[in-house]
């Protein structure tokens, strides 16, 4: 409270020093004075009154509003990489632990699914063999076993001797239809009035079988061994064993087959024979030329010849050989003038 007084008491000197000092310029102003007899002279300054003393503080004022968000700074640039830190030095390994106690047992498990089958284990020794027993009586007889499998095919023996070559039989003498006379003029006449229609006749007997087309087609075969090869490469080989001969146009003498009409044929020949090139030949020019197997269809006219050689450069080994061959149509010029072209 002191302090409060003597700051108001300074303040009062200050109002007053204030007015006297106001006062004495209205009167220096105001023109019907005279400057001799109002205006005295200044006094002393009076002596500063004592500071107050310090108020008490203040209580806390509310606490303002809070204040709009600022704006998002820039983002920083990236600090540098610093610098890898040694490595450190490893530490000793600590001492084991003291095993802790055992805990109370817990509550037993639900059942689990089955394991895998275990590895099979290791085999025990051999027992001590024990003493011999007494004699059994004798058992009852047993059933007849099963019969044993067949026994593996034996080796084809030798070829035979080729046997001598017969004569060649006659063929016989029956011939084709010969063809067709032309026909005679016609007549000159003047053409008669048409005729009333006619009564049906009765039927006719039946006919005569219609004639059957010419059928031809063969397959033969031989077996040659590098031993028994009796003919030099290039030439005929030698079939001597007939599967199929219909008609009889395969000349077994000749080893050729000999064509009875002109028609498209078709030819396959197979072997087993590795070791060279087989031709199959028509009049002597070769037609195709394989390895293993092919065919062929091939024009023939009446008589032409066809038969299957070696290669000149074969080296030969024991081997089988297959030519078949059959008449796919007879040649139509040849058919349209032998209409009634009968089998033989």
């Amino acid at each position: 409270m002191e302090m409060w007084r003597g700051i108001v008491a300074g303040l009062g000197v200050l109002f007053l020093a204030s007015l006297n000092d106001a006062g004495t310029a209205s009167l220096i102003t105001d023109k019907t004075f005279c400057d001799a007899c109002c205006s005295g002279p200044s006094g002393v300054p009076g002596i500063p009154g004592t500071p107050g003393q310090h108020g008490e503080d203040g209580k806390p004022g509310k606490r303002g509003p809070k204040g709009d968000p600022g704006d998002i700074g820039f983002k920083g640039e990236p600090g540098l990489t610093g610098v890898e830190g040694l490595k450190g030095i490893k530490g000793s390994k600590g001492a084991k632990g003291f095993f802790g106690k055992l805990g109370p047992r817990g509550p037993p498990g639900e059942i689990g699914p089955k394991g895998d089958i275990g590895e099979k284990g290791i085999k025990g020794d051999l027992g001590d063999k024990g003493e011999k027993g007494d004699q059994g009586p004798i058992g009852p007889t047993g059933e007849q076993g099963v019969q044993g499998q067949k026994g593996v095919k034996g080796r084809r023996g030798t070829p035979g001797q080729r046997g001598i070559t017969g004569t060649k039989g006659r063929r016989g003498d029956r011939g084709f239809v010969g063809l067709q006379g032309p026909p005679g003029p016609q007549g000159i006449g003047i053409q008669g009035p048409k005729g009333e229609t006619g009564r049906r006749g009765d039927k006719g007997e039946p006919g005569l079988p219609a004639p059957e087309l010419m059928q031809c087609a063969f397959m033969v075969h031989c077996f040659i061994s590098s031993g028994d090869l009796s003919h030099g490469r290039g030439e005929i080989i030698p079939f001597d064993d007939i599967v199929t001969n219909i008609g009889q146009y395969y000349d077994i003498n000749r080893r050729k087959f000999i064509a009875p009409i002109p028609g498209t044929y078709v030819f396959h020949f197979t072997t087993d024979f590795d070791k060279g090139q087989l031709q199959l030949k028509k009049n002597g020019e070769t037609m195709v030329e394989a390895k293993r197997f092919s065919s062929i269809v091939i024009e023939l006219q009446m008589s032409d010849q066809v038969w299957l050689s070696m290669a000149e450069d074969s080296i030969f080994s024991d081997a089988h050989f297959y030519l078949s061959g059959f008449l796919l149509h007879i040649q139509f010029e040849y058919l349209a003038n032998n209409m009634y072209v009968t089998a033989h």
